[in-house]
């Protein structure tokens, strides 16, 4: 058995949290059983796999690849599922009834194509070989560094929700969700080391990533929509309206949500992080 070296003095090691999300990868990855749960736990597992990746020091390009790629595979079926449960909940919601009903059908269309391709999804053909390598990363960390690189990448993630806003860009505010997702999973996992729970900042972000996902969903379901000539032109225009609205919503509701989150700043966070580190450090 391969023996894992010791931390260094004054460093951290953050292999608890890589095995508890490796863990719920592989036993998750091949699932049969409420396969669209499965699914959903393993991307997760993978974006924390991915977000814990970017703290260490070491070269993981290879094992990052091999990651992104099984989240590649699981990705449409996840992808239909949230189509149709965003469909069924705006078809709640609108009043015209032929705008309903074209959101029904949807939402009927995108629930068959996500049970057929659940049904059919197999785990990565190499989970084991990736299993191994992530078993064998160094995953000792400096404190210094790793509150260095948390300031540099609260500032990439505000910076860019700023923009995305600006431009009223829903594909600019994507991006900028998995800036804030990947520094949430971070900050969390951070904090786990230290033997806390998530904090308010963590906390936060959390609330922010969901407002930005359901406004990702409302614009990719806006596409699925539009790309339906043969559907009355009435009542697609309703549903398109609608969604509109519902995306501005939450616009505004995530901007709310982000000045609370950002607001310790880049320093401030860097100064936070390197404190509780150092004092669990090796």
């Amino acid at each position: 058995m391969l023996e894992r070296p010791s931390p260094s003095p004054r460093q951290c090691d953050l292999r608890p949290q890589f095995d508890s999300a490796l863990a719920t990868l592989v036993s998750t990855a091949g699932r049969t059983v409420d396969r669209p749960a499965a699914i959903h736990e393993a991307r997760r597992a993978i974006k924390v796999l991915r977000a814990l990746l970017r703290l260490l020091p070491g070269e993981s390009t290879a094992i990052d690849r091999e990651l992104k790629a099984l989240a590649g595979r699981l990705a449409p079926a996840r992808d239909q599922r949230v189509a149709a449960r965003t469909a069924a909940s705006l078809a709640r919601r609108i009043r015209d009834r032929r705008a309903a009903a074209l959101l029904r059908a949807i939402a009927a269309e995108q629930g068959e194509a996500a049970t057929s391709r659940e049904a059919r999804s197999r785990a990565h053909p190499r989970l084991a070989r990736l299993a191994g390598a992530l078993s064998a990363l160094e995953t000792a960390v400096s404190p210094a560094d790793v509150a260095a690189l948390m300031g540099r990448r609260l500032r990439k993630a505000r910076r860019s929700f700023s923009a995305a806003m600006a431009a009223r860009d829903a594909e600019a505010l994507h991006d900028a969700r998995t800036l804030v997702v990947r520094l949430q999973l971070q900050l969390v996992a951070l904090r786990g080391v230290a033997g806390r729970k998530p904090g308010r900042m963590a906390t936060r972000l959390d609330r922010l990533r969901d407002l930005l996902g359901e406004h990702h969903d409302l614009f990719m379901l806006s596409g699925v929509v539009a790309a339906r000539p043969e559907a009355d032109p009435d009542a697609r225009e309703r549903v398109l309206r609608a969604a509109a609205r519902a995306m501005r919503r939450l616009e505004l509701a995530a901007a709310a949500v982000a000045d609370e989150a950002f607001d310790i700043g880049p320093k401030g966070l860097r100064r936070n992080v390197r404190r509780r580190l150092e004092a669990v450090a090796a």
